[in-house]
């Protein structure tokens, strides 16, 4: 997965997942982490705008997981739930649900293929829209945990958000299947050109 590889659309590479990857332990150190993506994005005349969304995309999964370790502590799973536990899956698993149809709807919107800048910045606010829709399951999760003061809501939430992000990430094979649709649409440029190149 780290590896670079040869898009089959042309002749630029794919960077792969490690640069994005070899910062993200990071995370787990209070304020280094906002240290380091405030660097990445002064440094955005070298980095390619792929390794930066990748960056971004991995801190919101590691941060679900960061929030399941401190529900852990609070809501052991030994402990019988304090609430009518009812409604409140029912509310976490239709937001959820709600919050996916969110994502999908983020996936059909159209690129902007008048320019490559646009065409890359156009990709990035796509996926933005995705993680902030995907990232609601887990928040509406994370809501119910403590309604019921359990853990079980925020797994629920935690599912769903990672099926949202799941279909969201800017893997190399996602980018080819929007190249594609971009072809078909009848746009000429290559998103794979605008976004592993270097950030414009």
């Amino acid at each position: 997965m780290g590896e670079p590889s040869t898009s089959a659309l042309g002749t630029t590479q794919d960077p792969g997942w490690r640069p994005a990857l070899s910062g993200l332990l990071l995370l787990f150190v209070p304020f280094v982490h906002l240290v380091r993506m405030r660097a990445l994005r002064k440094d955005d005349a070298s980095t390619p705008s792929i390794t930066q969304l990748r960056s971004v995309f991995l801190s919101f999964g590691a941060s679900n997981a960061l929030f399941l370790v401190v529900l852990l502590f609070i809501f052991p799973s030994d402990e019988p739930a304090q609430a009518s536990t009812g409604a409140v899956a029912a509310g976490v698993v239709g937001l959820g649900i709600v919050a996916l149809g969110g994502v999908w709807w983020a996936r059909r919107l159209p690129l902007d293929c008048s320019g490559a800048s646009e065409l890359a910045r156009s990709y990035s606010t796509w996926m933005f829209l995705g993680i902030a829709f995907a990232e609601s399951a887990a928040l509406f999760g994370f809501v119910g945990s403590f309604l019921v003061e359990a853990l079980w809501p925020y797994l629920i939430g935690l599912v769903l958000a990672a099926i949202g992000l799941a279909s969201i990430a800017p893997t190399r094979g996602d980018i080819e299947r929007r190249e594609a649709t971009l072809r078909a649409s009848g746009c000429d440029r290559s998103l794979a050109a605008a976004i592993y190149g270097q950030a414009e």
